[in-house]
């Protein structure tokens, strides 16, 4: 629910969150999802025309010319808003509202209680009375129900986090024909956020979302439509045809668009329902436009084709960069991929040179990101190897206290060669036990006997060490 309603500082910026087909997931992006979740901070450059702050694991992206210098008094708040109202211009009091959001989130730690709650109440008040609409046969405003729709769905300006009411206040926006709006109608429907879920519906308004120029909607209508989710019958040619139109758009607004149209071209995945000619030429020219962009998963992609030699001349150089650009944004595909270069090196010459200290690192800071991983598995992946580095002592001075917990990590998140390890080990310990046990007892009873005649005819076991080698193997 978090990852769907977000205050939105600029109008348009409608394509900050994005459905990614190929790992299930619903993700940032690219413009927005280079800062990593951190404490509230500003960018370090100080002619930088946007800030960058995380609160509760959410991060947002709030232009510089959203915020307002923090008012010195109560009175000041008030003299804003009456100048915002005597304009009887809708959109300077939803310019002011905007204004006064971005403040409070930036100033969330600083700001007197007092002004503080001045500027959310009167925010508030005028959010509400822009959404219900002045006067008979007038609606509402539907920014303003958008923004309050935001507010209920974040906790945001006082209230308490109410996902009804925020499905609620974004039908009405969306009856406005607000694109925004009308997206988070439908991922409403399809998640059961606020509502109950609902296919069908959420396929009906992301249709109309796409005919309003929302270019997140065009990309979820062709992924139904190409898998066939909903009970919608699969349609390849149509599905296309929605990712082509998304594509269509600047590319740094749907880098997603691209790889997955790259992504069908190079598997030929609809070859057979559609006239299209799988081209790899165009689909890694896709790739490429994608990864420029900063997509992550075209970067991880381009990075294992020119690795493996698939579609393009094999080039270590490309495969080191492409990977190295992902594990930039704590991709813990990139990570991973680096902590495999590190350990091999380089055939080519001046490439890059074998270091067991970088391996680990890299696995290591794949094992520990936060970011999401793309591909099912690369976590536990990460985890196993950093417990083989300990292990074996590779890169980092051999510990296998700490191989055995990384090791216990890798099995719980699913990693087949670390459960396997694990039952050897548990099953080593139990018999190491259970070889020690007879001798404590037995030392036990003679210190506590007081009478010699008894005596016991059973032959004592000396305690034996079990060394468990168990070969493990990273990838």
């Amino acid at each position: 629910m978090g990852q769907e309603y977000r205050y939105r500082e600029n109008d348009e910026d409608y394509n900050q969150w994005y459905y990614d087909e190929y790992s299930g997931l619903y993700r940032q992006n690219a413009r927005t999802n280079q800062q990593r979740p951190s404490l509230a901070h500003e960018r370090s450059s100080g002619v930088s025309s946007a800030m960058s702050l995380s609160q509760s694991g959410m991060t947002y992206t709030i232009s510089r010319s959203l915020l307002l210098p923090w008012p010195g008094s109560v009175s000041q708040v008030k003299e804003w808003v009456q100048i915002a109202r005597q304009s009887k211009d809708p959109k300077a009091k939803i310019r002011l509202c905007k204004r006064h959001a971005s403040t409070l989130l930036v100033h969330s730690d600083s700001a007197k209680e007092t002004v503080r709650q001045a500027m959310m109440r009167e925010c508030l008040r005028m959010l509400k009375r822009l959404s219900m609409g002045q006067g008979i046969g007038k609606g509402g405003d539907s920014e303003a129900q958008f923004m309050l729709a935001n507010c209920f769905g974040m906790g945001l300006l006082g209230l308490a986090e109410n996902h009804a009411k925020a499905f609620q206040w974004y039908v009405q926006a969306s009856k406005q024909s607000h694109p925004e709006a009308t997206y988070r109608t439908a991922v409403c429907h399809e998640l059961g956020i606020g509502t109950r879920k609902d296919g069908n519906r959420a396929m009906m308004f992301y249709r109309k979302a796409a005919h309003l120029a929302h270019v997140g909607s065009m990309y979820k209508i062709g992924v139904i439509l190409l898998r066939g989710y909903y009970n919608t019958a699969p349609s390849p040619r149509e599905a296309i045809s929605w990712l082509q139109r998304a594509a269509n758009y600047p590319r740094d607004q749907v880098p997603y668009a691209l790889h997955a149209l790259a992504m069908i071209q190079l598997t030929g995945e609809v070859g057979n329902s559609t006239s299209m000619i799988a081209d790899p030429a165009y689909a890694m020219e896709l790739l490429h436009q994608a990864a420029q962009d900063g997509y992550v998963p075209s970067q991880v992609q381009l990075g294992r084709c020119y690795e493996q030699g698939l579609w393009v001349q094999m080039d270590d150089a490309l495969s080191i960069y492409w990977y190295a650009r992902a594990a930039e944004l704590d991709n813990p595909e990139g990570c991973m991929a680096l902590s495999g270069w590190y350990l091999t090196g380089s055939t080519s010459k001046g490439v890059l040179q074998a270091s067991d200290r970088e391996a680990y690192l890299w696995a290591r800071r794949a094992a520990t990101t936060m970011a999401q991983a793309t591909e099912k598995g690369t976590l536990a992946k990460a985890h196993f190897a950093v417990a083989v580095y300990t292990q074996r002592g590779i890169g980092v001075p051999k510990d296998l206290p700490k191989s055995i917990k990384w090791m216990r990590r890798a099995a719980f998140l699913g990693h087949e060669s670390a459960q396997k390890y694990m039952t050897a080990y548990t099953e080593a310990e139990r018999k190491r036990a259970e070889a020690q046990q007879p001798l404590m007892i037995t030392q036990c009873d003679s210190s506590s006997s007081t009478s010699s005649s008894t005596t016991d005819n059973t032959p004592k076991k000396e305690p034996t060490k079990t060394r468990l080698n168990v070969h493990c193997s990273i990838m």
